[in-house]
């Protein structure tokens, strides 16, 4: 099976794309959104997990 998430590099200062949660007909999905115009880039997706002053997990 091929997904369309292979396709997304990693990049912490110059991602171009960032994942919502969202509910659409009932089911939680994870929508990627464009930060900028990505006409013929790469996208690049920031992996990492973002955590508040006190280390609990940011959503």
């Amino acid at each position: 099976m091929t997904t369309l998430g292979r396709g997304l590099n990693h990049s912490r200062k110059n991602f171009n794309v960032k994942a919502k949660k969202k509910t659409l007909d009932g089911n939680t999905v994870i929508l990627l959104v464009a930060t900028r115009c990505i006409n013929k880039d790469e996208l690049l997706f920031d992996y990492g997990v973002k955590t508040g002053e006190d280390g609990e997990q940011i959503d």
